[in-house]
């Protein structure tokens, strides 16, 4: 009999209801108040969060050496 096999998962969009719901679970982790459940589901989600964040990084990189900031007057703070 041939082992099972579980096809590669591909998580969910993590929208921003998502991303508010693994924050929490980032920040109750470090103080065990997380379930097992919540915590396997954060270390699944890490990989896409991480992905998306290096791209955002790359993104982050190419824009800003573009921006031409020789039309902007800095004001100083209102009183």
């Amino acid at each position: 009999m041939p082992p099972l096999a579980v096809p590669l998962a591909r998580p969910a969009p993590i929208d921003d209801r998502a991303l508010a719901l693994l924050r929490r679970i980032a920040h109750d982790c470090r103080n065990s108040l997380s379930t097992e459940a919540e915590a396997e589901w954060l270390l699944a989600s890490c990989g896409a969060l991480l992905d998306e964040l290096a791209q955002r990084r790359v993104a982050m990189a190419a824009i800003t050496p573009a921006m031409d900031l020789s039309n902007v007057i800095i004001l100083d703070a209102v009183r």
